[in-house]
């Protein structure tokens, strides 16, 4: 994907097929809003999916989420996140078994936490975290490892990874 002001392309770097993105402008508010992306395979339904978190910068108490449907050719607004974004620095969620992951608040408790978006059924549910994340939430990252979500740390000199 390239920046909001330009044109969206899906490009398959080994074939070079490439799908344009249609501007979802209409949709998403333009200024002052802070976004997160993540692009993933729907198994289930044959389909690839971009999926795009928004907040406003100044109230961040809502967490849109959009979805693009490369198989249906549309944008969607979705239901909002249940979880905030905000407190994490934007970045692209982590593909990880079918979903994508971001580090997040929950809500009532606000208390540190993994959301999953689950691509098959366009819903976000919670992931078992390591008991420490709580301490060093900022300092976290996501990445996969080995077909695994892996949340690392640089808490001191040496590197805290824990695998799950």
């Amino acid at each position: 994907m390239v920046g909001r002001e330009k044109i969206h392309f899906l490009i398959n770097p080994t074939t070079l097929k490439h799908h344009q993105i249609p501007m979802f402008d209409s949709l998403l508010p333009l200024h002052r809003t802070c976004y997160m992306y993540g692009l993933g395979y729907d198994v289930v339904n044959d389909d690839y999916k971009v999926v795009v978190l928004s907040y406003p910068v100044k109230n961040k108490t809502v967490t849109c989420v959009y979805m693009y449907s490369v198989r249906k050719g549309l944008w969607e607004k979705l239901e909002n996140s249940p979880y905030d974004h905000s407190p994490f620095e934007p970045r692209s969620g982590v593909l990880v078994n079918e979903a994508l992951h971001w580090l997040t608040r929950t809500t009532s408790e606000n208390s540190t936490t993994i959301a999953a978006f689950d691509l098959s059924v366009d819903k976000f549910s919670e992931v078992p975290r390591p008991t420490d994340l709580q301490n060093h939430c900022f300092l976290c990252n996501l990445a996969p490892l080995k077909g695994c979500l892996c949340i690392s740390t640089n808490i001191s000199p040496y590197l805290d990874t824990d695998t799950f």
